[in-house]
């Protein structure tokens, strides 16, 4: 097996789950129902001091 020396921050990212379904535009935080809607977009909450907690390199090699 060839390990791939790409760096995860240059990998080509297909976000299906954005381009498949449909999102709701509304910048509304508070819980709701979202009729024909699949998700809304929300701001992440930040964290302080994030780090990787695991890696698999037979998942990495995908």
């Amino acid at each position: 097996m060839s390990l791939n020396t790409q760096q995860l921050d240059q990998a080509d990212f297909q976000n299906s789950f954005v381009e498949e379904l449909r999102g709701e535009a509304s910048r509304n935080k508070n819980p709701r129902q979202v009729p024909g809607y699949h998700y809304s977009r929300i701001e992440p909450t930040p964290v302080r001091d994030p780090h990787l907690l695991a890696w698999s390199d037979d998942l990495g090699a995908f």
